[in-house]
């Protein structure tokens, strides 16, 4: 199917097919008719007429519309009442004819009522194929919800009006066919993690079968990049493996597996547009490793020093504002030290000492220093 040679028109009708009803086998004493129709349009006035089959005296008949029970305008309804239904408005109902006397109650007879919208024109129609594909996937904004069956014709000719293929799909099955909506990220949060972020995104589709794709870009890069991350609940997508202190880029769209033509088999991928993209700088990074720490003692074993190594620079964003030294078990006791040192005393009789690197973005993990097997620092 080479479309560099051949152009295409795209003829999209959209039929309502009445809906066929059926109920539930009951003993019924009598009829119910509808007037204009089961079938209506949301909005109109019905006229729902009871009939019995046998009058009794004392008797009357009411009708129950889901549920709710109404009563005839007049006062001798038997054997027929009238009931009027105005400006009805709810897209499925069932209503119930009621015979009843001073001690039963009868069903005379019940029917379903169907209500909807003629359906709007379709607007945005968009037909895609590549040169290798078979399939054509045409997409369209169907406009506002019809409440009641809608069949879509779809006709595929050539420009001199030759037919290639006429077939139909309801709405029911429109994710085969139907793009979903565009989604929108609403916010971007990278918490104290400079390494993930979360999008919490929105569409006015039902997001119970889409699944998520996501691409990003630095501030200085000119292409996008598949993003690594899971969904998380609905709207909320987490993405992975992100750099401090960078200033990101992300936009995303959303899929739904579906069949091709309804003749195949062939599994595809239907997805929106890409959505606006949104911007985000990731925080710094706090230290996550412990500092390497030792000890050492004077001669007489009267004087410790705890001495440690600054923390990695690949390890944290920033810079190491001080030192935390917690004395005793309890670490109560604290002594700070400045970003430029690397020891400090500590009287002989503190049995655990742990230490933290505090830096513009976060603490280390506190490293305890070993204290029973110090080495015996030689001064002379």
């Amino acid at each position: 199917m080479n479309l560099s040679a051949t152009l295409w028109r795209i003829f999209i009708i959209l039929l309502c097919f009445t809906v066929q009803l059926c109920c539930e086998k009951i003993n019924v004493h009598g009829f119910l008719t509808v007037k204009p129709a089961k079938l209506f349009l949301i909005g109109s006035n019905l006229t729902v007429y009871c009939h019995t089959d046998k009058c009794e005296k004392g008797v009357k008949l009411f009708l129950e519309v889901n549920g709710e029970t109404m009563n005839s305008s007049e006062k001798d309804n038997c054997p027929t009442a009238i009931f009027n239904l105005i400006n009805f408005r709810t897209p499925f109902s069932s209503v119930i004819c009621m015979l009843k006397g001073p001690n039963y109650s009868k069903i005379v007879n019940g029917e379903n009522l169907y209500g909807g919208f003629p359906p709007d024109k379709p607007k945005n129609v968009i037909c895609e194929t590549t040169r290798s594909s078979d399939n054509v996937i045409c997409s369209w904004e169907r406009g506002q919800k019809t409440h009641i069956i809608t069949t879509y014709n779809i006709s595929l000719n050539r420009e001199n009006g030759t037919r290639i293929e006429l077939y139909q799909i309801e709405d029911d099955k429109l994710r085969d066919i139907v793009i979903p909506e565009t989604p929108c990220i609403i916010h971007v949060e990278f918490g104290n993690n400079s390494q993930a972020a979360v999008l919490q995104w929105k569409t006015s589709d039902s997001s119970e079968h889409l699944r998520s794709d996501v691409r990003l870009r630095t501030d200085n890069a000119s292409s996008w990049k598949v993003a690594e991350g899971a969904e998380l609940s609905e709207g909320l997508f987490r993405v992975f493996g992100l750099r401090p202190l960078t200033e990101y880029e992300f936009k995303m769209r959303t899929c739904i597996w579906a069949l091709g033509r309804p003749h195949t088999n062939t599994p595809r991928r239907n997805c929106s547009q890409w959505s606006t993209s949104v911007r985000g700088r990731s925080p710094g990074k706090g230290p996550s490793q412990q500092l390497h720490v030792w000890t050492t003692l004077d001669r007489a074993r009267s004087n410790v020093t705890v001495l440690w190594k600054p923390p990695s620079p690949e390890d944290y964003s920033g810079v190491v504002q001080q030192y935390k030294i917690f004395l005793g078990n309890d670490q109560k006791q604290e002594v700070l030290c400045g970003p430029a040192s690397s020891s400090a005393p500590v009287p002989a009789e503190i049995k655990a000492i742990s230490i933290s690197a505090v830096t513009s973005y976060g603490t280390s993990p506190p490293a305890d220093v070993p204290l029973k097997h110090q080495v015996v620092l030689d001064l002379f």
